[in-house]
């Protein structure tokens, strides 16, 4: 089996990366986003906040997916 898709992909200055799908058989909607914070009081250390939200175009497999991610 074999699944892939197109984002667009686009920075939000300063420090925030969304990447958006556009086109999926089997996937209604999915984004990803990317914050990034530097830590307070420890140089060269960076945290990383990673939200994904996604609809499946069926709504089982969605119900099922969200079980691992909800």
């Amino acid at each position: 089996y074999h699944e892939s898709y197109v984002s667009r992909v686009t920075l939000e200055p300063p420090f925030r990366v969304r990447a958006v799908m556009h086109s999926s058989p089997i996937i209604k909607t999915l984004t990803n986003d990317w914050q990034l914070e530097e830590v307070v009081g420890e140089p060269g250390k960076t945290l990383v906040k990673f939200d994904v939200s996604f609809e499946f175009r069926n709504s089982l497999h969605t119900a099922a997916a969200k079980l691992f991610f909800e």
